[in-house]
């Protein structure tokens, strides 16, 4: 095992030359953490064809200029479009169509999905809900019964229903706060790996804090253990 320090630095660069990549092609480009983006290209005409284009003139771009494989999801809404980019990896496209989409994914464990967690998806099993399809057929009220409001966002997500807009890159709207989390893919045993883990999040802090032209008065740090 060849163990390679991580450049974070790095890493934020490659992420901001994709966005300047993504905004030639959409005014909608919503970041979703340091490697994701969603983008909104829908206009009068534009057909799944074309989208299925859009996503290889991307995937050509980033190899070409960045030397990066890209997956892309290409869908109706933001969780089916974000699990497309899932489904096949490294340097693929994924249609997932109003027309396709049961067939596609609704057999896929439910875990597979946008929201639901290694908490989350043992307390679905113990209901019977294992797959996405067995959660979109859920009825909304005794998902809201059981879950609260975060049942009701997961029921929609898994039938496809959620209609949550991409955010302009121009949009404005009042900051109180920015901040960021991050799962780690371990626990965090040492300084060192704490140190990284900061590093990252305080950087993606700092840049959109610049992109705004904002800086805060107050800073808090939460931390979580393995039981949340």
């Amino acid at each position: 095992l060849i163990m390679l320090p991580p450049d974070y630095r790095r890493y934020i660069s490659f992420s901001q030359k994709l966005r300047a990549i993504y905004d030639q092609y959409a005014s909608r480009v919503e970041a979703f953490g340091l490697d994701e983006c969603w983008l909104d290209v829908s206009n009068p005409g534009f057909t799944w064809a074309d989208g299925a284009k859009l996503a290889l003139t991307l995937r050509q771009r980033a190899v070409n200029e960045l030397g990066l494989t890209l997956s892309v999801g290409v869908s109706w809404n933001k969780p089916y479009a974000k699990l497309g980019s899932d489904m096949k990896k490294p340097n693929a496209t994924t249609l997932i169509t109003p027309t396709n989409y049961q067939e596609q994914i609704f057999n896929l464990p439910a875990d597979k999905l946008i929201g639901i967690g290694r908490r989350t998806y043992p307390k679905l099993i113990k209901r019977g809900i294992n797959t996405i399809g067995d959660l979109a057929r859920c009825e909304p009220e005794y998902m809201h019964r059981w879950l609260g409001k975060i049942g009701l966002i997961l029921q929609c997500y898994a039938a496809g229903e959620d209609r949550t807009p991409v955010m302009s890159s121009t949009a404005s709207r009042a900051v109180k706060s920015v901040g960021n989390s991050m799962t780690a893919p371990r626990d965090l045993v040492n300084m060192r790996d704490v140190h990284c883990m900061l590093y990252v999040l305080a950087e993606s802090v700092g840049s959109r804090l610049r992109e705004i032209g904002l800086r805060g008065k107050c800073l808090s740090l939460s931390v979580r253990d393995e039981n949340l």
